[in-house]
């Protein structure tokens, strides 16, 4: 073969174990088309190339380690602006987990923009702006690098966890705690797992898997036990149809929520849950209808807007009301996600 098919072939080798997730030699042989001879020899010339290789005998398959990264080949100017904007660190935040490095590598990929390119950039941004609703991150940049280290080795922390409900009512645990997943929701980040201190012999580990804020460990160290991601747990199953993050333990609930005409029209327009149906009555009030998993959450979120709310259904879950005595106008089924902004295992 000629130089510039070894060279095609080595390149389209580097797509492939930068895109995949742990090829062994003979999946490598197949996609290039070649031997298992010839990907080693390739793998080879990589290494000597500086590429570091690696070989993960637990996982059967070579990847390349994450220190190594390559620059993009090339970006339209939507791309680029769309990336400096969404990793503008004043309007995020410090202390956001990831937040930095992200902005780290914009900057980086500003300064490799062609000059007419970069000047274009700077005439468009300042004129549009993001504003964020203010975040809980402060303290969890620290912690966040620790779990996600121990979820991608596979390993547990011992954790210190200020589990405060009130300024008088203060408590911070030691524990053990295996982590499955972290997401950002709720503006903080939040990580799942299994909390070694509510396991006993009536427990079960599905029982004790919790949900606990980053920003509220006042320490995290990466242990050398070592712990398995159940193949059973499933975050998504796991949050369910919650009204925010937490399943409640009555099950799946129909719940029917009427607001007043003066504020209607702006919790109509609202995206509260993915469940979220809108019914538009004759004397201008509106029905909101959700089904969620637990009426915990969903009756703490919608007491505060006192009276200009009655639920109907469930009964007696935020105080019943009588139907008006006019029927519905018009509905609107509004559809949205409502699982978490980022994720990470």
């Amino acid at each position: 073969m000629s130089i510039h098919g070894t060279i095609e072939r080595v390149i389209k080798l580097l797509t492939l174990l930068q895109g995949s997730k742990h090829l062994n030699a003979s999946l490598l042989a197949d996609a290039l088309n070649v031997t298992e001879r010839t990907v080693y020899r390739d793998l080879k010339r990589l290494e000597k190339g500086g590429i570091p290789i690696r070989f993960d005998e637990a996982k059967g398959g070579y990847s390349i380690e994450r220190r190594m990264f390559l620059p993009p080949v090339e970006f339209t100017t939507e791309e680029v602006c769309a990336m400096l904007l969404l990793c503008d660190s004043d309007a995020l935040g410090d202390d956001v987990p990831l937040v930095q490095p992200a902005s780290s590598g914009a900057a980086k990929l500003r300064a490799m923009l062609p000059e007419s390119i970069r000047d274009m950039i700077d005439e468009v941004m300042p004129r549009v702006q993001l504003h964020y609703a203010a975040t809980e991150g402060e303290g969890a940049g620290d912690v966040w690098s620790v779990v996600s280290e121990a979820i991608a080795t596979k390993r547990s922390l011992r954790c210190q966890y200020d589990s405060v409900h009130s300024q008088q009512d203060r408590q911070e645990e030691t524990f053990r705690f295996d982590p499955y997943d972290l997401y950002f929701g709720q503006r903080a980040w939040y990580v799942i797992g299994l909390h070694h201190g509510r396991l006993t012999d009536s427990v079960s580990e599905n029982q004790a898997v919790r949900t606990l804020k980053l920003a509220r460990f006042s320490s995290v160290v990466l242990m050398e036990d070592p712990f398995e991601i159940p193949d059973s747990f499933s975050l998504d199953e796991y949050l369910g149809q919650a009204w925010r993050m937490i399943k409640g333990t009555s099950g799946p609930q129909r719940v029917r929520i009427r607001f007043s005409a003066e504020s209607a029209e702006t919790v109509a327009e609202t995206m509260w849950h993915a469940s979220q149906d809108v019914i538009w009555n004759d004397d201008d009030t509106t029905d909101m209808l959700f089904d969620v998993d637990g009426l915990d959450e969903i009756t703490c979120g919608c007491s505060g807007t006192g009276r200009t709310q009655r639920c109907s259904s469930p009964p007696n879950s935020l105080g019943g009301w009588r139907p008006s005595r006019h029927g519905p106008r018009r509905s609107t089924r509004t559809r949205f996600s409502s699982r978490p902004l980022a994720r990470c295992r």
